[in-house]
């Protein structure tokens, strides 16, 4: 079979039998794009592929200098790729042997210390920006969520009088958090004239995590907020801080959609009350001292 037609199955393969986001098979197939290139600059063929020409293309790798990360992510796309074509029977082994590099460095996640979300929180409460635009900083950090989940919150998924949100996030996960009295208010605002999701632009359309990413890092600058900044960086806060206010693991990882779903659907049914209280008691106190001088 033809490379390209070879691309074309696998990708409906990732799309209609492993199920996975478009994000994931975006960054896939950008992965043996690159190969591809690499595979026609040098006149080899999928189904001729083998190890020694796979040891080339790491090389052709290493010499893009790129990081140890970005290595790994191509390798375990090709990976996954081969591993489909075995699958398939169109070629009767996989050829590629991960390559094991150095252990990386493991990187902390970075957040806002309390004095910078201080000045975040003072800065974007006494501004003039818009509604809609305090209303999504307010949520990445009252309430952790994904980029991906924030720009996917529809009318539907709130729930008014009960103050709850539904979230679908990674795979489909669904879980419910609360929504503090202050970010209700708000939505009830931003809400008006909507017909489908919370988040829109003029013409009623979701926004796109870019465009997420974009608007945050807008607003530090006309604010004069010097801190680096990306939206998951408000999410590493909130669970920071919510650790360290109820010591409980369990629960934060409710919050922030980490636990398998069974997990998230006991702990969630059991315990209502429980959650509901500690979060707003969080949020609460988050934001009596944000707004203390």
């Amino acid at each position: 079979m033809e490379d390209k037609k070879l691309i074309i199955e696998y990708k409906n393969y990732l799309t209609n039998i492993k199920n996975y986001s478009q994000l994931t098979i975006k960054n896939y197939l950008s992965s043996l794009n690159i190969f591809l290139k690499f595979m026609e600059a040098n006149s080899f063929n999928i189904e001729k592929f083998n190890f020694k020409k796979f040891e080339l293309f790491y090389e052709f790798l290493q010499n893009k200098k790129l990081s140890v990360s970005s290595r790994k992510r191509h390798i375990f796309a090709l990976d996954n790729f081969f591993t489909f074509l075995v699958e398939h029977k169109y070629i009767k082994t996989n050829p590629i042997i991960l390559i094991k590099e150095g252990r990386e460095r493991k990187k902390l996640p970075t957040f806002f210390t309390k004095k910078e979300l201080k000045k975040i929180f003072k800065k974007i409460y006494t501004s003039n920006l818009d509604l809609q635009t305090k209303a999504i900083i307010y949520t990445l950090l009252f309430m952790g969520l994904r980029t991906s989940e924030l720009i996917n919150i529809k009318l539907s998924d709130i729930n008014f009088e009960r103050e709850t949100l539904r979230i679908c996030g990674k795979r489909d996960k669904v879980r419910y958090v609360f929504i503090h009295p202050l970010l209700s208010s708000i939505y009830k605002v931003v809400s008006n004239y909507k017909t489908s999701y919370l988040f829109t632009n003029k013409q009623g359309d979701k926004f796109s995590t870019r465009y997420i990413q974009y608007l945050v890092k807008k607003v530090f600058k006309k604010l004069n907020i010097t801190y680096d900044v990306i939206p998951y960086k408000f999410r590493h806060s909130f669970a920071t801080f919510l650790l360290n206010e109820t010591n409980d693991i369990l629960f934060v990882k409710d919050m922030l959609g980490h636990s398998n779903i069974k997990t998230t659907e006991i702990y969630s049914h059991i315990y209502p009350s429980k959650i509901r209280r500690k979060l707003i008691k969080f949020d609460t106190e988050l934001i009596k001292k944000l707004k203390s001088e």
